[in-house]
């Protein structure tokens, strides 16, 4: 969290900052990889053309979205196929 700090970009973060701590934390693998990850940022990164004043820059994340991300890799990294 340190990375988005300095990035000069807080309280939001970016997906280079998101690919480090995957990165940092080992959480690339053959279940989960950079490319999955990217769809997983565009699918979080959600922004809202009636609300300009919102506090969350195009192509960021924002705290609520930074939570989903991380559930997100969470449930694809770790997902169990049912049946």
């Amino acid at each position: 969290m340190i990375l988005a700090a300095y990035s000069g970009r807080y309280p939001n973060i970016d997906e280079g900052t998101i690919v480090q701590i995957c990165t940092d934390f080992n959480f690339f693998d053959d279940f989960f990889n950079k490319q999955d990850l990217s769809q997983i940022f565009d699918d979080a990164n959600v922004e809202y053309n009636d609300d300009e004043d919102d506090n969350n820059p195009d192509d960021l994340l924002n705290r609520k979205e930074f939570l989903e991300i991380m559930m997100r890799i969470c449930l694809k990294k770790y997902h169990a196929p049912l049946g």
